[in-house]
Order: C-alpha cells, then structure tokens, then sequence
C-alpha cells in the first residue's frame, strides 16, 4: 500500500565558515526521507535553499483506496496543528504595524464591546499573548469548546491567576492555544483601528461567506459575533500573510471530496474523516489551517527572504521574543521553527513542522498518521539538516 517517492533539485553545495565541512541539499532531503520513512506511513516535504525550491518528498497516502486512493504529496493540503501560530503571528504584527502600534500595546482596548474583563487582564499586552506569557489558565487543548468566542469571552472575564504577565522567555514561556485563540478575536476590532480604513472588519468578513457558510444567529449573540470574528480572521490571513506569498485558497477546514484524512501510523485502519471534516474556521489560529509543505516552504522563504510580510526589523522581533517561533539549538547554530501535533492513538493523527536554518534553508514536513511515541517532526528535520554536512 505504500508509496514512496522524493524529488530533488540539484542546489551547489554551501560550506560552513570555521568547520571545514560543506552542506549538501541533496543528502538532506534523503535524511529526511529516511527519517520520516521509518516512523510514519504517510508525509510530504518540502525543501527551499536561497530562496528558490531544492527539493521534495512523500510517501503514502491522503486517503487510503479505501477511502479514495489519494497519494500523499508536497501539494496535498492537510491539517497543520500549532503551526498555524506563526501564520497568526505575523498577522497579528502586521496588522499593529498598520496601526502604528507595536506589541507593547495593551489588549485591554481591543476586546468586542460587552466583554467583561477580569483580574490581570489589564495588564496584558499583545507581546504577552504572542509569546505564551499571558498566564490564561487553559487546557492546552484543541477543540472548539476551549478556543472558540464563547469560549475566549468567558477566559477574559475569569482573567489570570496572577502574578500576570509572566517573566520575559525563556523562562516565562507557558506554552497555551488560548493565546493564539485570543488573537484570532482581537484581531476584527484591531483592523477597525487602522488608520484610512476603508472596509470596516464585518464587510470584510461577510466576503467570506461564498467559503465558509452563512454567518448566522441573532445579531449580537456569542454564535453570530463569533462568525463574524472568525470568517474576518480568514479574509484578514488570506489577504495579508498568504495570497502574498503564492498560497490561493487557504482556509482552517477542507470539506471537498479530496480532504486529506487522518490515520494509524502505518495507514491500515480507515481514516479518521471527523478529524478533516470538522471545519476548524470558528476556533482557528492557534491551529487549524490546512496547508501543504509545498505552501509552507514558500510561506517561510518569503518570510526570512524578503520583506513581502514583515519588514526585516519587525521580522527579527519576532524571532528574538519568539512570537509564533521556537528556537533548537543543533549542530550548527539555532534552528528556527515551530511544529503541531493533534490526535494520539490508534483513531489518527497530524503532525507538521516548519524550519528555518542558518545557511538560508527552509524545510517543512507534514504527515497524516500517530507517530511513535516521543518522536516528533520538528527533531527529524533538525537531525536530517545536521547529518547533511560532510
């Protein structure tokens, strides 16, 4: 049942100053394919060195024949998880830059009209959302129940325990979805603040509607304020962070006949369709986006390559306070990247992950089935970019 397949560009290779040893692109791919080979049974990656594509790879399937006998590939959409977080970040920070603010700007002025706002909630600033140090208790869960407007609404007006904000990172980082959900929410009044304005947030977000269904409920209500929030969120994405970049057509669901489904690690059971067919649209930005490796790669090469989304000041703020990034340290300096897990067991699973390496190389990985236990895609590539230096 398996398929297995990589295709890769020939790019010079690149030597590191001071270690005598040269990166070669090609040997990369291979360590990725070998790495995720031996723990997954259905991926696709993506490779970018200088900007321009190196490589790619997959194996398996999409959906089994079983299920519509759908290869796996660098172009096949699916799921992304926590990834998503720094798609949402650099909105968030292009969005304050429009506003003339910048990520010490308190939230405090930004929540839907009504919202009461409980202890250390004035505190808070976007740079404390972005960067995990709100203190928002939550579950570190995905689902709408936890992530959605009702759900945010009633987190602000709980407030944080205290003492809020958290320290600066690393030390202060407490890693929670519910920061990123936030953020999806004060992003419609955020838009609103932009100076010139033309379109105000629920004009933008009723274009969405052709994509995402009828925003519907009482005016007012938690359910028709909630669309109207989120299908902004969407538009403001689409708009700003990933049409720009060559991405068309993203959303946070795929309800088309060709949705990736989620599996078992080897992809023998029948795949798990609640997984793909529940649209994460109203509970989306701390995960939730479906796009490819291929989607990924050209998100992150003109993210570090240009200033097409931030510009180059704004971009490493971004990477030195962690908004949306991860730093790991490997062999050859700190690898910038953020990965995404969701599901565990034998019912199915997603994982991704996106990287930035010091010698101008990008590297995305995503795989629709439960790895083993302890292993996950963001070491795989580190492990892989490592091994390719001889």
């Amino acid at each position: 049942m398996m398929m297995l397949a990589a295709s890769l560009v020939a790019v010079p290779a690149q030597a590191e100053k001071g270690t005598g040893k040269t990166f070669d692109v090609a040997l990369f791919g291979k360590n990725i394919q070998g790495g995720m080979d031996a723990v997954a049974g259905g991926f696709a990656w993506s490779v970018a060195q200088n900007g321009k594509p190196a490589g790619t790879g997959k194996k398996g399937f999409a959906r089994t024949p079983a299920d519509g006998n759908l290869p796996h590939s660098p172009s096949q959409r699916q799921n992304i998880a926590s990834v998503s977080k720094m798609i949402t970040a650099v909105a968030v920070l292009q969005t304050l830059r429009m506003m003339g603010k910048d990520e010490d700007t308190l939230i405090a002025g930004y929540f839907p009209p009504g919202w009461k706002k409980g202890p250390n909630v004035d505190t808070l600033t976007f740079a404390h959302l972005l960067g995990h140090r709100s203190g928002f208790p939550n579950a570190n869960m995905n689902s709408k129940a936890l992530l959605d407007y009702s759900a945010m609404k009633a987190m602000v007006a709980a407030g944080t325990p205290g003492p809020a904000p958290l320290p600066a990172p690393p030390k202060g980082i407490d890693y929670r979805n519910v920061n990123y959900a936030l953020l999806r929410v004060l992003l419609y009044n955020m838009h609103n603040r932009i100076p010139g304005v033309t379109l105000r947030s629920d004009e933008i977000a009723r274009t969405m509607e052709g994509q995402l269904g009828e925003i519907t409920g009482e005016a007012g209500s938690d359910e028709y304020v909630g669309k109207l929030v989120s299908w902004f969120y969407a538009a403001w994405v689409q708009k700003n962070v990933l049409e720009p970049v060559g991405v068309k057509g993203a959303l946070c669901q795929d309800k088309s006949a060709t949705q990736t489904l989620y599996y078992d690690r080897d992809q023998t059971i029948p795949g798990n369709k609640s997984m793909g067919n529940n649209s994460w649209s109203e509970f989306c930005g701390s995960g939730g986006w479906y796009l490819s490796s291929n989607d990924l790669v050209r998100f992150m090469t003109f993210l570090h390559n240009s200033e097409v989304l931030l510009p180059a000041a704004w971009r490493q703020r971004m990477i030195d306070k962690r908004f949306g990034v991860m730093g790991r340290v490997g062999d050859f300096g700190t690898y910038w990247n953020h990965g995404g897990v969701v599901g565990s067991g034998g019912g199915g699973g997603i994982h991704a992950c996106i990287m930035r390496f010091p010698n101008n190389v990008e590297a995305a990985v995503v795989a629709n089935v439960v790895l083993p236990p302890k292993i996950s895609t963001c070491p795989i590539l580190a492990d892989a970019y490592d091994a390719a230096w001889k």
